[in-house]
This record gives C-alpha cells, structure tokens and sequence, in this order.
C-alpha cells in the first residue's frame, strides 16, 4: 500500500512534466502575426488566418521552400523568396535560381534618349508606359556599358586613338569607334586632339555662322570677341569658348557676331564686297546679312512680291482694297490697248526672299496677269501674285451692264455685236446692248504645235476662228450731193479716211466730221431738217435716211426739200445708225480687234516693224459702187485701214 501511493506520486510529476514539453514546442507559421512569412515559433504566433501551422521547422516544408519569385506585372525577379510569400504576393514562383531564368536577366532597355538597366519583362512594361516600341538589348549585360548608350542624340566631340577628332552624336561616336565627350569641342585642350583653334567660320543649317577648328569641325557660334591670332592676349573666357559647346553671348547677328536671326530679318552668307545689306567681318568670309533686297535701287523686304514690267505687258495692274482691279488700272488698259499685250508678251511675278530677288513668270498667252496689292497698315510693303485671266468669258455678256461689273475684267466697245446682231432702234437705251464686251487683258494664242493637233484644233490654238469672229461684213452706202461726183468717196478735199463707213453708220458726204455731226443726228432723230444749209449735202434722191418696213423689205422714202418728214414716224423711220462718226466706227472696230486676242493688230514683242508680215496683220474693208435702185455697178474694192508695217503705237492710219 504505501509502495502504491509512492508510485502514484512519483508518475503524477511526469505526466504533467510531459504535458509542459508539447505545449511549449514550436510549429512552422505560415506567417507569424505582424511579421515575416515562415518562421519557426509557438503556434500562439502564428498568424492562422494564412492557414494551419505544420508541427515541424519551415525548412522541411514545401510553402516554404526558397526560390525566385517573379512578378508578372512589373517584370521584377526577386531571389530567396519563400513560395508562400511569393504566390500570396500574386507572384510566379520558381525553384529555379535567379540567374538562371532568362527573363529574370538584366539588360539594357533603350527607350528614347534615355537608357534602363533592367530585366526585358521591366523593359516591356516600360514602353508600355512611355507608348514606344521596345528596344531590349541582352548583350549589354553590365549597367556600364548600358547607360553609356543613354542620350544617343547628343552632341560633342569624338575622339579616336590617333587623337582624330569629330563632331558627332554619342550614338554615331560608339558605332565609329570612338571615345565620346560629350559637350566638349574637338579643340578642348584637355581632350589632347590634333584638333585646333582658327578664324575660319562657316554657315550652318541653322542660318548661323560658326567658328571651324582646324579639323574642319564645327565650334560655337562666331563671336569675333573669342579669337585672336595672338596667343598672348588669350583670356580664359576665350579658352573656355573652345572648350565647351555654348549658345553665343555676343546678341543679334552682325559682322562680328554669327548669331543670326532669320525672324529678325538676317541669315548667314558669305560676304560680297559692296553687296547690299552685309558687311565685312573681321574673322572669316561669313556674315549675318538682311533678309531684304536691292532692286532697282529700291529697297524690298523680305516675303515682298511686286509685278514686273516685262516687254509689252510693262503696266503694273494695281488691286484696290477688296482684291479687284482697281478702277484707274481698268481705264488705263482699256484706253490705250495698244500699249500693252503685245503678242508675244508675257507677265511676271518677282519676289524678295533671304535677300535675293526671284521671278516667277505667269501662264503664257496672258493666261495669267500679274496684280499687285499692298496692306492698309503698311502700304509700301506689295504683295503680288499670278492671277487666271478670265478674258474668255467677256464674250458671253451682251450688256454693258454686265460686262463692266467690278468683278469681270472686260471691257465695252461701242458698235458691232459678236452676234452681228443691231439693235439701233432707240439708241440712248441699245446703246447698252449694241457693242461687244473683250478681254481687257487680251489672251494669246498658241504659236508652237505638236502635229498631233486636228485641223479644228489648229484653227482654235491659232486664234484663226477667233480672229474670224471679230470680222464684219455688210454693205456700204456713199452719197453725194448734186454738185458732187458719185465716183469718189470724198468730196470738197476732206481726207478720205474721215469718210470710210460701212452699213447704215454713212449715208452723206461729211458725214462723221465733227462740224456736222449734231446736225446729221437731228436726221435720225425725225427733227425739223430747216436748219440745214445746202452744203449739209442733204440728198433729194430716193433710197436715203427715211425707210418703212412694209411686206418684209424697206421701202425708202425721199427727203422733200428741207422736210425731213419721214423721220418724224415712228413707223417710217429709219433706224438709227451704229456710229454717227466716222472716227467712232474707226476706232471700234480696231479696238475690238486688239481685244480679243493676237489678232494681226499689234507687232510681236520680238518683231521688229520692218519685218512684220503685212499679209498677216491687217486690217480691211470693202468698198462696192451702188446703182440708184441699190444694185452693184463695179467690183469690191479693197480699202487697207491697217497693215503690219505701218504701225505707230499710240498712233492709227
């Protein structure tokens, strides 16, 4: 019995002895709380919402074996990384050592100018952010060599091992061989180049003037205040200015400073003795010279254009406000056509640009006219430009009206209708309508061929149906009195000139000289006839002034006496004529002949008068002798009113 109890005694001190050595023993924590993930420790701190700790050390666990974590979305491999800690992370986990998985290699990731040394997941995911296409380059595997490729594009000196040097990018530098410094010059003394300072200056791209060192390199901007030819008088500003890539300090271009600005009105050129707008340097040939030019002793600025005045195209066709033709323009062509467009004549644009003067011919034929305008706020400044000639579409208007509208660029001429109509009947109101609108530019025509052309197409380009057009043909009447003869055209000396007249424009002797012309219009217009004298040449014969359309045809009426009777009705009387002088009739239809086009009327600009083909420039009427009853008694006879060689400008035979 009492061995019993002491037994029991002795066992009841192991028991709970034992019980002590498994609650203090520790468990591998998936994750200890607020701490590291596996970790050896008492299961109380464990962190249990990570899963159930194993009853053994971590290192004979699988969650946390040691390996590389990788991290998908940033490319970054981590070494020694438990699985767990790993996979929680959202990680990819490998057994695999770091430098052996080749994602996980650093290498140089190019991303711009600027350069990463890093993985080629990380590479990717940065040119993601940065919207490039990646350039990863494996073999340059030392961060080194890898940021020795960042800033390509930059520039400064590269020097080789014969101590050659160049003015380059880093980029063609590492490509060449060389040793980049970059923003250094070839002549920086400490680079220890062959490379040396000199005066020599050129013009860069950027419409500078550098300093050349004696390699032929490009240095800074000229600034005549950093050279000298005596190395004594040297300073360290100016040392330094050979040394390092520097903007320029010395202000605006000028002839001893190269920094030349293109929007202040000056570029680099080389230097011309006495030319306008430079300067002799000091060092070198280059200079910042004015943008403007010299012309004609006048001085243009630069983006200026004007009009030139080219042989027979010599007026300066002017723009108002609003860019139409201003009206003194429109007169002057319209008045003395036969100044300008000669055939042959071509105009032409001339322009000021970085100081030299361009031209630049319109279309020729005189499809285009030069017009000039200038700005309100700066009226001396022009601005010119080629503009279409639209002459062609004048001989569509058949008013007055119309054709002389501001916006067309036509004119009126009094008389015959390209239709060869005559509307007469009121002449104070047709007037409007009886005339042809022409081109106040005249067009050209085409004076080269190919051989391809058609016999129409010839015709057109040779201007032949055009000339055609202005020509017309209809009968003349010549009147005498009874103390005059019927067989001439003129009487009591008048120049026979002042009596050439076709259809119903001449009906009298005189008719058309100045003294009587008010007096031949009261004919027309049915006035008392009282006033005239015998020598008015009033006919008392038939077929003459008064006229009644009966059946058809006109019956002609006799002027009784001095009673111009017939004329007082409005259904006897005649109508009225197209021109009541002579000189009217003269003039248009020479006029309308210049107009139109190349027409025979004008001598080319390369012509000289002498050899101009009279077959081919004239200018004709036909003259046939009439019987009492209006019927023919002789042949046509042909009347030159001009010939090619008989040309006088400003003046007509």
């Amino acid at each position: 019995m009492v061995k019993g109890i002491k037994y029991f005694l002795l066992l009841f001190p192991l028991i709970v002895i034992f019980s002590l050595i498994l609650v203090s023993a520790d468990v591998c924590c998936q994750k200890l709380i607020d701490g590291p993930w596996c970790g050896d420790a008492p299961i109380s701190e464990c962190d249990l919402n990570f899963g159930t700790p194993a009853p053994t050390s971590c290192d004979q666990t699988t969650y946390c074996a040691s390996g590389t974590c990788i991290d998908t979305d940033t490319g970054t491999c981590s070494p020694n990384t438990e699985q767990i800690a790993c996979t929680n992370n959202g990680g990819t986990w490998d057994l695999t050592p770091l430098d052996e998985i080749p994602m996980c290699q650093d290498g140089c990731c190019l991303i711009g100018d600027l350069a990463y040394f890093v993985t080629q997941t990380e590479c990717r995911q940065l040119s993601t952010e940065y919207a490039v296409s990646i350039n990863f380059r494996g073999d340059l595997n030392d961060e080194e060599s890898c940021y020795a490729q960042s800033n390509p594009s930059v520039g400064g000196a590269c020097v080789f091992d014969d101590l050659n040097c160049i003015m380059t990018t880093k980029e063609d530098c590492l490509s060449k061989g060389g040793n980049p410094a970059e923003g250094f010059l070839c002549s920086a003394t400490h680079l220890e180049t062959n490379c040396a300072k000199t005066g020599t200056t050129i013009c860069g791209e950027d419409g500078r003037a550098y300093f050349l060192d004696s390699c032929g390199n490009f240095a800074n901007v000229y600034d005549a205040s950093m050279f000298t030819a005596n190395s004594l008088t040297w300073t360290e500003e100016m040392e330094n200015y050979w040394i390092h890539i520097k903007e320029p300090t010395c202000g605006d271009g000028s002839k001893d400073c190269g920094n030349c600005n293109y929007i202040g009105g000056t570029m680099c050129k080389k230097h011309q003795t006495n030319a306008f707008g430079m300067q002799n340097p000091t060092y070198g040939d280059y200079t910042c010279a004015s943008l403007d030019c010299l012309y004609e002793g006048e001085i243009k600025e630069h983006g200026e254009s004007w009009c030139a005045q080219t042989a027979g195209a010599d007026l300066v066709i002017l723009a108002d406000g609003d860019g139409f033709m201003t009206i003194e323009s429109r007169e002057e062509l319209a008045n003395n056509a036969e100044k300008y467009n000669f055939p042959g004549s071509r105009y032409a644009k001339l322009s000021c640009a970085d100081g030299e003067v361009f031209a630049e011919q319109c279309s020729d034929y005189r499809n285009q006219y030069c017009i000039e305008g200038a700005f309100e706020t700066n009226p001396d400044y022009t601005i010119a430009h080629c503009r279409e000639n639209s002459g062609r579409d004048c001989s569509q208007k058949i008013s007055k009206e119309e054709c002389l509208d501001i916006n067309s660029e036509c004119n009126w001429i009094p008389g015959y209708r390209f239709d060869k109509e005559i509307k007469t009947s009121n002449r104070e109101r047709n007037q409007e309508i009886q005339g042809s609108c022409v081109p106040l530019i005249p067009i050209g025509f085409q004076s080269r061929f190919t051989g391809e052309e058609t016999e129409e197409e010839l015709l057109e380009q040779s201007g032949t149906n055009v000339c055609w057009n202005v020509s017309v043909a209809e009968p003349a009447i010549y009147e005498t009195s009874w103390f005059s003869s019927r067989n001439k055209f003129s009487d009591k000396g008048v120049d026979e000139a002042a009596h050439r007249c076709i259809g119903n424009c001449y009906l009298i002797p005189e008719f058309g000289t100045e003294y009587l012309v008010s007096r031949m219009k009261n004919i027309y217009e049915g006035l008392d006839a009282a006033a005239f004298s015998r020598n008015a040449h009033i006919s008392l014969r038939k077929f003459h002034y008064c006229g009644k359309i009966s059946a058809g045809s006109i019956a002609h009426l006799p002027v009784l006496g001095r009673v111009v009777d017939c004329a007082k009705h409005e259904d006897k009387r005649r109508d009225f004529p197209i021109f009541f002088k002579n000189t009217e009739w003269l003039n248009s239809i020479q006029k309308r002949s210049v107009a139109v086009g190349d027409c025979g009327y004008k001598p080319g600009i390369y012509t000289p008068l002498e050899e101009i083909d009279k077959e081919l420039e004239q200018i004709k009427v036909g003259f046939v002798k009439l019987d009492q009853s209006g019927e023919p008694k002789d042949e046509i006879i042909l009347e030159t009113l001009y010939e090619g060689n008989s040309f006088i400008p400003g003046v007509y035979r």
